[in-house]
């Protein structure tokens, strides 16, 4: 045991020393695998040369208590936000995080001179963080998928400014123009990020995430053919929705039946916009909480078993052996952006019948 706890402090100071020397590295998906309610299991991959800190800007946002790695040797796993190159958002980004470090003029109503320096690089502070002590009775605002929305803090009145004698305050209400020196489609955005540290000694590896997430799913539909005297034709379509992330090349799977955890409401600590307040008041809250989520799969399916079992729409007992069915179905490798829908055939049978 002691041996396992020094190794353990070991890898944690490794983390630390490396820190400087992250290299930025890009997971593959390897597949999904769709339930029906919203959730959906996604494993992932990545080459990790050996020793070193990686830096990883998709981060995931999973479920509590399913996101797994395994590897060959132990990985130290940290989310934290760093200020990484996007594309530049006029819109929503704010500037001095996306222009920190470039040169910049700007001009100003009623100033015909413009104000020539380079924008200053401003840490966040203490009142950034959205975050309280304060676990019981706390409540939390929750958005579709059940998850918990951390208000982002309004971005800054003032854009700062470093100057050849000193530094400017800028009202951005009061900017007419901002002339960039330089590439002006790129900036720097503070983002999540996840870093994976493998130790002193590590060899080169083939990392492997797994997890449940939610906004992938699919929805059955089928139609029977009673045209033919003697034969039955079912045919089975799905419609795959990708509220999730852009998939390219993707193998998916659709799953039959519906998961049984009793924290699919509930997102991970892991994820930075969750907080310890609104994890414990998840954990506190039933399942039918989750308002897009369980409850409307649980509703479809005792609709369905109560219908099998005779006793019409509005029975709530299961069939007495009605046990749990799942299912694997493959439908190949696909692409889908965040957003996208997929409709197609993805089965058919055929049977006697007497009418």
């Amino acid at each position: 045991m002691r041996r396992s706890f020094l190794a353990f402090c070991v890898l944690i100071l490794s983390a630390t020393s490396l820190r400087a020397e992250e290299t930025v590295v890009h997971t593959t998906i390897d597949s999904v695998g769709l339930f029906k309610n919203g959730l959906a299991v996604v494993e992932r991959s990545v080459e990790l040369a050996g020793p070193g800190t990686y830096r990883i800007e998709d981060v995931p946002t999973p479920v509590h208590g399913t996101f797994f790695i395994e590897s060959t040797t132990p990985v130290a796993t940290r989310a934290t936000t760093m200020l990484v190159d996007s594309p530049l958002d006029v819109i929503d980004g704010p500037l001095q995080d996306q222009l920190a470090g470039k040169e910049a003029a700007i001009t100003l109503r009623e100033q015909p001179n413009p104000i020539l320096g380079t924008v200053a690089a401003i840490e966040p502070g203490d009142k950034s963080k959205q975050w309280n002590r304060g676990y019981q009775g706390s409540s939390s605002m929750y958005d579709g998928w059940g998850r918990a929305i951390s208000v982002a803090p309004a971005a800054g009145r003032f854009l700062v400014l470093e100057t050849k004698d000193g530094r400017v305050l800028v009202d951005q209400a009061a900017i007419t123009s901002l002339k960039i020196t330089g590439d002006a489609k790129t900036a720097k955005r503070r983002k999540p990020v996840l870093m994976l540290t493998l130790a002193e000694g590590a060899p080169k590896q083939t990392v492997h995430l797994s997890y449940l997430a939610k906004g992938l799913a699919w929805a059955p539909s089928y139609r029977v053919d009673l045209v033919d005297d003697k034969k039955l034709a079912i045919k089975q379509n799905a419609v795959v929705k990708n509220e999730l992330m852009d998939l390219k090349g993707v193998e998916v799977f659709l799953i039959s039946g519906y998961p049984s955890i009793d924290f699919a409401h509930v997102t991970s600590p892991l994820a930075l916009q969750q907080t310890w307040t609104a994890f414990f008041t998840q954990l506190s809250s039933p399942p039918s909480a989750d308002r897009y989520g369980n409850r409307a799969a649980m509703q479809q399916q005792v609709l369905m078993n109560s219908i099998s079992n005779g006793e019409g729409a509005s029975g709530m007992a299961a069939p007495p052996d009605e046990s749990i069915d799942v299912h694997y179905e493959s439908i190949g490798k696909q692409t889908l952006e965040d957003g996208d829908a997929l409709a197609l055939d993805v089965g058919a049978a055929q049977a006697d019948y007497e009418r």
